[in-house]
């Protein structure tokens, strides 16, 4: 058990991908607070860690909302006295479709969640793993962050480019915190 005593955060941890960090997160021994915008999703993966002889926290949260991770950021360091690590993994992708056809509120949407989410959620977590001495933050970038793919629309290509440069700097930014900063696609 490698993350004994730690406390992750896992943002889209109610399905998909961010369920199953979330699992591992817990079966290596964090404390997983599986964050979500869907009560039923978070609360079933939660129930399903805490089955599993786990610790986990269900917190509705939307990465787009700076009072809703404040809150979250507030309520694990309640429970668990801190964070150590966060995964930003909520994201979205729209139908594909050429700028032309682009809604702007789709693009507003993916932004929104894919990338500002990620910046929202960092801030939000960065004084709790300062006073816990550095942490992780672990950013769930795409294939289409680091060449142009021809499956989404530019939306998510650009969304996805952004996590990729916003990635190292934090990782520079932070780096006398103790708080290492990566992307994995």
């Amino acid at each position: 058990m490698e993350l004994e005593g730690k406390t992750a955060i896992v943002t889209g941890g109610g399905r998909g991908i961010g369920e199953g960090i979330a699992r591992v997160l817990a079966r290596e021994g964090a404390n997983v607070v599986v964050m979500g915008r869907h009560a039923d999703e978070v609360e079933r993966v939660s129930h399903t860690i805490e089955a599993s002889g786990g610790s986990a926290l269900p917190v509705i949260a939307d990465v787009t909302d700076w009072a809703s991770l404040q809150a979250l950021a507030a309520k694990t360091v309640d429970r668990f006295g801190g964070v150590d690590i966060l995964v930003n993994n909520a994201g979205i992708e729209g139908p594909a479709r050429l700028l032309e056809d682009l809604p702007v509120e789709q693009w507003d949407d993916v932004l929104g969640i894919n990338l500002k989410g990620v910046f929202l959620c960092s801030k939000a977590v960065l004084p709790a793993m300062s006073a816990r001495g550095g942490g992780r933050i672990i950013n769930i970038g795409s294939i289409a962050g680091r060449r142009m793919t021809f499956f989404g629309s530019v939306d998510y290509t650009v969304s996805k480019y952004g996590v990729e440069g916003l990635t190292p700097h934090l990782a520079w930014e932070l780096a006398d915190r103790r708080i290492t900063v990566n992307s994995v696609c």
